[in-house]
């Protein structure tokens, strides 16, 4: 039976996300939970506003479209620095206390940001913000892995259902500043806005528990398979080129998916739209995910959800039909979602105490997603065609589907 069915069938398995929060026993566990949520958060917020401010900082410093480039590309180089950077020292230190100075680093940066510096200065912060956010990024997901060795998938799941909702309102909140201030003000209240959420963080963070009974933070002499040994590993590259796959095509609806609907003959808003709806289907699959992923197998959750979706959207591909692709992408987006949370999930299942250098490792593959396969995608449209492109672009969660079928774990 499929996974999503028999947990339609059954009238209390939704109930199941609330009693694991609301557990006595996991008391300590849910306020570290909440606090790395909010965190991904204000890391999500602040990644998605920069986005729809690029062109607004393209005219105020009136730079060309190259020069303008450079600040997407600062960003995603900042995000491969940080890759590099974790799979040295997130396992040498405490995650917790490295999570909150590389938020604060990147927090300050922001701030730098408002006062509007030299072009050259902000390419230099934004590679900084990239670094930063990213480096967080990869410990939050460590910190949380950590919370409870059998729940993994679950609290992964929810870690990344919260930053799909900033990924979601952030670009809203930036076009409304936008609208009514000036881009330093604007630049100045996702400062405030990251930094409101990073000392509810750390209200939290203060107390409860590190990590569960099953799994105690490794000592320095015992700190799970080391890094050659992950490097080797064919399951940790199957996982990475499925999260390089699952971002890069992600990263590319958002970019390529309104230009082609307003080809397509529809108004920029509604183009628009079609990606939050896309986002919508992506939250609210990580949380139901976060449940599924308690009763199944995480493996066969990625092959077999990969592939629904995958087929969902390669059918709307052939009606081609703007109303069809609208509700493809969101129930795509509800199937596919939780690909990369499961994926971490797994890799710390198969390779425990290596949380950190797992982390860094998946963020490098994110790099890899975000910086080749929406430049990909856009050269295919420029030499052959839109629809060729993204037909391709929709057969990303197939590809996903066949390498997770490929893995050799449970």
């Amino acid at each position: 039976m499929l996974p999503w069915i028999a947990y339609g069938q059954n009238s209390e398995a939704f109930s199941a996300l609330i009693k694991h929060s609301a557990d006595k026993a996991n008391s300590t566990v849910a306020k570290p939970a909440l606090a790395f949520c909010l965190a991904f958060v204000g890391v999500a917020l602040s990644q998605t506003m920069l986005g729809p401010m690029v062109p607004v900082i393209r005219v105020t410093y009136d730079v060309s479209l190259a020069q303008n480039g450079l600040l997407p590309f600062a960003q995603g180089a900042g995000c491969l620095a940080a890759g590099l950077i974790g799979i040295f020292v997130a396992d040498k230190y405490d995650k917790r206390k490295s999570m909150i100075l590389a938020y604060a680093v990147y927090n300050a940066m922001l701030y730098v940001t408002a006062l509007l510096p030299p072009y050259w200065m902000l390419v230099a912060l934004f590679f900084i913000i990239g670094t930063g956010a990213r480096l967080c990024d990869a410990l939050l997901n460590a910190n949380m892995a950590e919370l409870d060795a059998n729940r993994k998938g679950f609290f992964l799941n929810l870690l990344h259902g919260f930053f799909g909702i900033g990924a979601l309102v952030g670009p809203i909140i930036a076009s409304a500043m936008l609208t009514g201030y000036g881009l330093g003000s604007s630049l100045l209240s996702i400062a405030c806005l990251s930094s409101v959420l990073f000392l509810c963080c750390l209200l939290l963070v203060k107390n409860g528990k590190r990590t569960s009974p099953a799994e105690k933070t490794p000592k320095s002499s015992d700190q799970g398979p080391a890094l050659p040994v992950l490097l080797k590993s064919r399951t940790m590259w199957t996982l990475g080129l499925c999260t390089t796959l699952y971002v890069g095509f992600a990263i590319a609806m958002a970019t390529w998916i309104p230009s082609y609907f307003m080809e397509m003959g529809m108004g920029s808003f509604f183009a628009a739209s079609v990606v939050s709806f896309l986002w919508a289907g992506i939250i609210a699959g990580r949380f139901v995910y976060s449940v599924l992923s308690l009763r199944f197998s995480m493996k066969k959750l990625i092959f077999v959800s990969s592939l629904v979706g995958g087929a969902v959207i390669i059918a709307a591909s052939v009606v081609n039909t703007v109303e069809f692709l609208a509700v493809a992408y969101a129930i795509a987006g509800f199937f596919t979602g939780a690909v990369v949370p499961l994926c971490i999930a797994i890799a710390n299942k198969e390779f425990p105490g290596a949380s950190g250098r797992i982390s860094s490792i998946i963020i490098i593959f994110v790099a890899l997603g975000i910086m080749t396969v929406p430049g990909i995608i856009g050269l295919i449209a420029e030499n052959v065609s839109f629809y060729t492109a993204i037909f391709i672009l929709n057969l990303c969660p197939i590809f996903i589907a066949a390498l997770s079928f490929s893995l050799k774990v449970k």
